[in-house]
């Protein structure tokens, strides 16, 4: 139980499973990520508290669409637990933190403004571009990694409505397995299923009511959605 000076962090969901990133559940792993990378330091005072490292777990999970959902249970003040006390920032620290300010505020990508403030601040904290570019590579590979799931789910959901447009019901069902297992939240497919319906190149007429020949259409989409391949490489 949670009581003065101890706090618990805890979470429930399905997206609790070991994975190929590491030995340790995805929970633990954001956890001590952000204990690890100190970018759990939210307000940047070199001192991680409970609170703070909950709400940097809650974001990641969010960011990634994790099925997880973090609880934190704490008494009066003890939210405000100090956990740990940072060294100085180095400017490693400091770069990083801004990448993902603004890597974060713009939908997983560094825009042409967002650029010229970085390197700005490059130059100010003396790194060098290959530093930078590291720094860079590892804020940006979660949301290169959403992007690619994006990606294979249009596929997915191009060879289906070229099947059958409306999808059938239980072709949506499959959709919906395929949304599961690559950790899409509604927003992210309902996005994804737009960007394909604004191309009309893409998009082949609806399908009118066939009740005779319903069923069967319905089985041969099925099958064909069944056996779309899926990249499990990226899907992990």
């Amino acid at each position: 139980m949670a009581s003065k000076n101890r706090v618990i962090l805890t979470c429930s969901g399905q997206s609790l499973t070991l994975t190929d990133q590491g030995p340790l559940p995805l929970y633990t792993q954001i956890l001590i990520e952000g204990i690890r990378t100190e970018l759990a330091d939210i307000n940047g005072d070199s001192i991680i508290s409970a609170d703070e490292l909950h709400h940097y777990i809650y974001r990641k999970t969010k960011e990634a669409s994790l099925e997880i959902y973090p609880f934190m249970y704490a008494l009066g003040d003890s939210a405000h637990l100090t956990l740990m006390q940072l060294p100085a920032y180095t400017p490693e620290q400091e770069y990083r933190r801004s990448v993902e300010e603004y890597v974060s505020a713009n939908y997983g990508t560094v825009t042409p403004q967002s650029r010229r403030v970085l390197d700005f601040l490059k130059e100010n904290l003396g790194l060098s571009s290959q530093i930078a570019a590291a720094l860079e590579a590892q804020v940006l590979l979660p949301h290169e990694e959403k992007r690619q799931k994006l990606e294979q789910y249009q596929q997915v959901y191009i060879e289906a409505i070229q099947l059958e447009n409306p999808p059938h019901p239980i072709i949506r069902r499959r959709l919906r397995s395929l949304q599961r297992l690559l950790h899409l939240s509604d927003d992210e497919v309902r996005f994804a299923e737009e960007q394909i319906e604004l191309q009309p190149a893409m998009l082949p007429p609806e399908t009118e009511p066939r009740h005779e020949i319903e069923a069967l259409s319905g089985k041969r989409a099925i099958a064909a959605v069944s056996d779309l391949s899926i990249d499990h490489g990226t899907v992990a």
